[in-house]
């Protein structure tokens, strides 16, 4: 997004609290259910994601560059507008969760969609926006998001940087975590609600 659309919005983190405040109260009147910030919470959110707007839902529509909230609430959910909307909301509240689980931070980054991405403290950075826009687009992906981030600070910590190059390491290690994390996942798991397929995280660069 270009600096312009920055400054007509004043996109910066304490917006982004705004936003993932309004994921909660969104998911809440969805559903009833209510987001805690904890890393499965965004297991919950991937599956309202798939129900209530399902991968062919925005087919066809590029994100907006900017939004007027008078006008999404007169037009339709089809919208360039209402999908960057959706955008900001889950992609805000997956980079607060990820600040939550890992002493993450908001980074500016021009490279980024909306300028900012989420940056922990081994500089891994995650396009949290970038995310939620092919979770929208193509397949939920917002909790798979957080067991990668958690598989790289993993490895890094054990082995280092260079480590994470090893395809064979990352892909043991991501479903070492996920079999580790399969008691939360029950609690949050509701009868409507699965476990996405993870494969398309571990396939190598280019084939994804």
């Amino acid at each position: 997004m270009s600096s312009a659309h920055e400054s007509e919005w004043r996109i910066n983190p304490k917006l982004f609290k705004e936003f993932a405040i309004i994921c909660v109260d969104l998911v809440q009147r969805l559903e009833g259910r209510v987001l805690d910030y904890s890393p499965e919470s965004l297991l919950v959110v991937d599956n309202v994601i798939n129900r209530h707007w399902p991968r062919d839902f925005f087919k066809g529509i590029e994100p907006s560059k900017a939004i007027s909230l008078e006008t999404i609430s007169k037009g339709s959910e089809r919208s360039g507008e209402f999908l960057t909307l959706l955008i900001l909301i889950f992609g805000s509240y997956c980079g607060e969760v990820l600040i939550k689980s890992f002493g993450a931070d908001w980074e500016k980054d021009e490279h980024c969609m909306f300028g900012w991405c989420v940056k922990t403290p081994l500089n891994l950075m995650f396009q949290v926006f970038h995310i939620a826009d092919e979770s929208l687009r193509e397949s939920p992906k917002l909790y798979g998001t957080f067991l990668m981030a958690a598989t790289y600070q993993k490895i890094i910590r054990d082995n280092g940087h260079d480590a994470l190059k090893d395809p064979k390491l990352v892909a043991d290690t991501f479903g070492n975590l996920l079999s580790s994390r399969m008691d939360f996942i029950k609690k949050v798991l509701g009868p409507r609600d699965r476990l996405p397929d993870y494969q398309f995280f571990l396939l190598p660069s280019g084939e994804s």
